[in-house]
């Protein structure tokens, strides 16, 4: 996504943004291994937890790829800009989406981190 923006001004403000986001994948394969390993299965079910605390773990985690993914959505977009709207005014609303849909992404995936220490993980 990053390569195929123009706008180099905008590229400098994005690209923190997008390390941000590529910083969480560690997290994310430590929550997905921990919780491997604690309920191992092989088929696409979630294990049953007492208060299903593995469902809502897993909640967040989906949650947070649908962040992820509107993410990319307002990135693709920053590449286009609506007529009238100069330069500068529209990176600020591109970054302005952008930086939401990440800080969604970091919030659930901390939450999953949370649930995972809740359970003496």
């Amino acid at each position: 996504m990053l390569e195929q923006i123009q706008d180099q001004d905008l590229l400098a403000q994005v690209v923190p943004v997008a390390n941000d986001l590529a910083d969480l994948l560690p997290r994310v394969r430590q929550i997905c291994v921990t919780t491997q390993g604690f309920a191992p299965d092989q088929n696409q079910e979630i294990p049953h937890s007492d208060g299903g605390w593995l469902h809502d773990l897993h909640r967040e985690l989906s949650r947070a790829g649908n962040d992820l993914a509107q993410a990319a959505e307002a990135l693709a977009m920053a590449r286009f800009r609506s007529p009238g709207v100069d330069a500068v005014r529209a990176n600020e609303l591109s970054l302005s989406a952008l930086t939401r849909r990440t800080d969604a992404v970091t919030e659930r995936v901390q939450r999953a981190e949370n649930l995972l220490r809740s359970h003496g993980f």
